[in-house]
């Protein structure tokens, strides 16, 4: 995320939050980019891409040397029948459990939502929201490399005496033993010049357009989207009371249960979790 990043303003009632996203979805005919989610931690909003780079890199240097250690000691995730599978599978929060974060980091996905080296965006609220829960550590990657050091723990294993990883270690610790100050960043009319799919390829207008004109938050669709501080029609705005939220997209879509009772459900449960 830019120190480069123009927050327009922190929207913290229900209703300016649903004027904004009102002006997003009717505003504005000729973008046919609705508005987008992008969860995160406050103490990275404003934080230099050289230090996300240095805690990042530093973090995947700890994947690498654990899943080494897991490796060498026979760690495997389809060994049902060994006593450590059902300890390590304990190990868990609110996100997923320490399986999650080695099949992340078997799989080595860099194009996931948690990573920091684009700013990706999704259609859904929720989605943001479920990310900006682990943002504060460094998404994704971060919280891979803290349920593989709690794995460790589990297992009594030491950790590499190596000075590298000493040093990347330290630095992870910093940024883990930080306080969560989960959030939201709600951007409103984004050009569409600006998006790409999740994968790097130009975007396909068709699901934006959809999304746009029938009101659709429950998306599942995420994109990078390359937010230029010097637009001045494209507005990032802050949100920090996610029941606020909630309140603002069941009145947007105006919520009457039937087909909209999963998505509410899943939505308030999203709130709950810690």
């Amino acid at each position: 995320m830019s120190n480069e990043l123009k927050i327009a303003k922190e929207l913290k009632t229900s209703e300016e939050i649903f004027i904004a996203l009102e002006s997003g979805y009717n505003g504005n005919d000729t973008n046919p980019v609705p508005p987008l989610f992008h969860g995160t931690d406050e103490s990275l909003i404003g934080l230099s891409r050289e230090d996300r780079n240095l805690i990042n890199s530093s973090c995947e240097l700890i994947i690498e040397e654990l899943m080494a250690l897991f490796a060498k000691n026979q760690i495997d995730m389809n060994c049902m029948s060994a006593p450590y599978y059902w300890l390590l599978k304990e190990s868990k929060d609110s996100f997923d459990n320490f399986w999650g974060a080695y099949s992340t980091a078997m799989k080595r996905n860099k194009a996931g939502l948690h990573s920091y080296g684009d700013f990706y965006v999704t259609m859904n609220p929720v989605r943001a929201i479920q990310f900006s829960k682990v943002a504060w550590i460094l998404g994704e990657t971060g919280w891979t490399t803290n349920r593989l050091v709690e794995g460790v723990k589990i297992l009594g294993f030491d950790l590499p005496k190596e000075k590298r990883f000493i040093d990347a270690f330290r630095l992870f610790e910093k940024r883990r033993d930080m306080l969560p100050a989960p959030c939201v960043l709600m951007i409103i009319n984004a050009s569409v010049g600006k998006i790409l799919e999740e994968g790097g390829t130009e975007p396909k207008l068709r699901p934006l357009e959809s999304a746009k004109k029938n009101k659709k938050i429950d998306s599942s669709r995420n994109y990078r989207l390359d937010l230029d501080p010097n637009d001045n029609t494209c507005k990032v705005y802050l949100i920090k009371n996610y029941s606020e939220l909630y309140d603002a997209c069941m009145k947007l879509i105006g919520y009457t249960g039937g087909s909209g009772v999963a998505y509410e459900m899943i939505f308030r449960n999203t709130i709950a979790l810690n």
